[in-house]
């Protein structure tokens, strides 16, 4: 991940926290003989019209660090009813009827913003290292084939992941490598030879 995704992902994520705060601020539960979600003023409606604009970034925000969003519900006995996984972050305007207090929700998106928090420094310093936009590049080199085969219409994450797909991701970087010390090679002048390379293996 670069700098800039993650300053994008990090401010969503404050912006989402914030929203939600508002959000829940601003709603009252309905009467005991009512029956329904929570009513809330204009502020609040604003505040969940902002934060499903951005809800779908702060999903895959998530789930690119890892961290978990569902809990499982599990209904008073007295009561009864639904009982099974409840996502926090996709269900937060549902989450009253769970019983589910909003801090449940604030406590996934704290943990996704100290991580990205933690991430931000060590990427701005990145910027300065030349070595990892080397290291970059040569990873998103030998990623070109499975995008290929992505816009061809295959699913390039899940043969990426096959050991397959390693092996040949190893092949091809190994291949890279060795292409890559010739031309530094050859431009210092020295044109290794088939003689040069049985003989190391020789040595070897």
């Amino acid at each position: 991940m670069l700098y800039w995704e993650c300053k994008r992902r990090l401010v969503n994520l404050l912006r989402f926290r914030s929203l939600g705060a508002d959000y829940f601020s601003n709603v009252e539960p309905r009467s005991w003989m009512s029956v329904g979600p929570p009513e809330g003023n204009e502020t609040a409606r604003k505040a969940r019209r902002e934060m499903n604009l951005i809800l779908k970034d702060v999903v895959q925000s998530i789930d690119l660090i890892g961290i978990p969003r569902i809990v499982h519900y599990t209904p008073p006995p007295a009561i009864g009813g639904f009982a099974g996984p409840v996502d926090l972050i996709t269900s937060v305007f549902q989450v009253w009827q769970f019983h589910i207090e909003p801090q449940m929700c604030a406590d996934v998106l704290d943990r996704a913003i100290g991580e990205y928090q933690g991430m931000e420094g060590k990427l701005r310093r990145n910027l300065f290292n030349l070595f990892y936009w080397l290291w970059l590049g040569f990873t998103n080199l030998l990623g070109i084939p499975f995008r290929i085969l992505g816009a061809a219409g295959f699913n390039a994450r899940a043969m990426e992941q096959t050991i397959g797909g390693k092996v040949a991701k190893a092949i091809l970087g190994f291949v890279s490598l060795i292409a890559g010390l010739l031309t530094i090679l050859y431009r210092l002048g020295f044109t290794p030879t088939w003689e040069h390379l049985s003989g190391l293996v020789r040595h070897r």
